[in-house]
């Protein structure tokens, strides 16, 4: 039998966890196959961050700090209720106007885990954003899903979640004074 790789032993974690929640088997699939896309899109490591992980839990509780470094996110309102609304300015044909996405958290563990679903008439999006320790680190795990509903929204996504990963780890370190 074939060793799995570290990325397919979190896949399948992943899966096996979906489905455990109720959810079918080709969606968790459906979801795994877009996590998977690059190693940064499964997890990214924030080495200078050992002590810290209780404030970039500070961080990634926070929507208007999880909005605030997403490059096409050009306004967003917060609520007390853990919902929010991003407004998104995405380069692609035919949108050519800002985009409301409605979000609202559906899932929060403190101080590890939160996911939120954000809904639009152009795409729907389930993020999540795990907290765990790492050697000389602390881990963040950050899963993005875009359902597009329009051509190119999703290859949008895909083509610029790296950079987006970046972002995000950057503005955490801004956020702490933390030079990266």
């Amino acid at each position: 039998m074939t060793e799995l790789s570290e990325e397919d032993r979190r896949i399948l974690e992943y899966l096996r966890e979906r489905v455990t929640r109720g959810e079918s088997y080709f969606r968790a699939k459906n979801i795994a196959t877009h996590i998977g896309l690059t190693s940064k899109q499964v997890g990214a490591r924030l080495p200078k961050l050992a002590e810290h992980s209780e404030d970039v839990w500070a961080f990634i509780d926070d929507p208007e700090k999880r909005a605030r470094p997403i490059s096409v996110v050009s306004d967003f309102e917060t609520a007390e209720d853990g919902h929010a609304v991003w407004y998104l300015r995405l380069p692609i044909p035919l949108v050519d106007r800002s985009i409301r996405v409605d979000t609202e958290e559906t899932e929060r563990v403190p101080p590890e885990y939160v996911e939120f679903v954000g809904r639009s008439k152009v795409m729907r999006v389930v993020g999540e954003h795990e907290l765990g320790e790492a050697e000389n680190g602390t881990r963040l795990t950050n899963r993005f899903v875009v359902d597009g509903k329009l051509p190119g929204v999703e290859r949008f996504f895909k083509r610029n979640m790296e950079r987006e990963f970046d972002n995000l780890e950057n503005a955490i370190y801004e956020d702490l004074d933390i030079p990266y």
